[in-house]
């Protein structure tokens, strides 16, 4: 995919070099269902607690303190174990210069499978996460009217509690059972940002442009990580999943500059092109997360409904689902995103 990539951009004019990189995936394919199972064990554990031991303190401070250690351990999927240099796996990005760039194009070339679809993870880190805010408000209301003698009030909590706990470990199950394999041909994720960001590079003319074809992405963000250790912060369109359906969103970066994503937005209403902006999904990071981590004005661009989120990802992922137009549309935008930044 990369010597196309590569061959593709250099008729367009663009100066193409490989960068390679070591890193460890391990971080990335352990995590997640170490995770699911994990919050199921604090969520009945501070269950037991609360409702065994009539003591909301100790499971408030149960559940405090498995945040807390869920928090840092999954800083591993973007911290040391997962950065270039690191681990005894290898890679290369594709990157590709016309003149000194003032704007980058960026699109993965990997892929993935796993075992749970992509709308269900969403769906679980959202029941997770909103199972363990409710329980600690619970436990602090516990706590709260538990020296106020009212026993009838306080026992009313205990099947508020039950189901919360239900909630959070029904919602952990899938990260539990959520594996990486190689099974996903990964036509949406991410071929067809990749051949938007081509077409866009071939419909430009003149310097300025710079075009990262990344790697690793699925696997801790490592490719985009080890770019962005070599380059100075700049602007950079992300391009990852482009279906022929649904409504293109902008996915906003986490920089104070919003110089990309108001170029993107202004591009899609002079073409008029619905389009809407919007924070990430939770529990689904990109390229541009990374880029935005180290200090890059970012958006990421991306098209599909409820339907693509249940085929990234997996084996129906293919070629033939796709008619192209999507594509095509996606080209257009970058192109003239690009004109606007210019």
């Amino acid at each position: 995919a990369r010597v196309y990539c590569a061959e593709r951009l250099s008729t367009a004019g663009f100066f193409v070099t490989e960068e390679t990189f070591t890193f460890s995936s391990r971080p990335a394919r352990v995590i997640p269902p170490a995770a699911g199972i994990f919050a199921s064990l604090m969520a009945f554990l501070a269950a037991h607690l609360a409702l065994g031991h009539d003591s909301p303190l100790l499971a408030l401070l149960v559940l405090l303190a498995a945040i807390v250690l869920a928090a840092f351990e999954f800083r591993g999927v973007f911290g040391n174990q997962a950065k270039a240099g690191i681990g005894n796996e290898r890679s290369a990005n594709l990157i590709a210069t016309r003149g000194t760039p003032r704007v980058w194009l960026v699109a993965h070339v990997d892929s993935k499978s796993q075992t749970i679809p992509m709308l269900l993870r969403v769906a679980s880190v959202v029941g997770l996460v909103a199972g363990t805010a409710l329980l600690l408000f619970v436990f602090v209301a516990g706590i709260v009217l538990k020296p106020l003698g009212n026993t009838d009030v306080v026992r009313s909590l205990d099947p508020i509690i039950v189901g919360l706990t239900l909630l959070v470990v029904g919602s952990s199950l899938p990260l539990a059972f959520c594996w990486i394999g190689n099974r996903s041909p990964g036509a949406l994720d991410n071929a067809s940002g990749v051949a938007a960001v081509l077409l866009a590079a071939d419909a430009t003319s003149g310097d300025g442009l710079g075009v990262l074809i990344s790697s690793a992405e699925e696997v801790g963000l490592a490719g985009s990580r080890a770019f962005a250790a070599s380059q100075d912060p700049g602007v950079a369109i992300n391009c990852d999943t482009i279906d022929d359906h649904g409504q293109f969103v902008a996915f906003r970066g986490g920089s104070r500059e919003k110089t990309a994503a108001d170029a993107l937005l202004g591009a899609a209403r002079m073409l008029g092109i619905d389009i809407r902006s919007r924070a990430s999904l939770p529990g689904v990071v990109t390229d541009g997360t990374a880029l935005a981590r180290a200090g890059w004005d970012v958006v990421t661009l991306s098209r599909g409904n409820l339907a693509t989120l249940t085929r990234v990802h997996t084996s129906r992922d293919t070629a033939e689902r796709i008619n192209g137009t999507g594509i095509a549309l996606a080209a257009r935008l970058l192109t003239a995103t690009i004109e606007e930044l210019a």
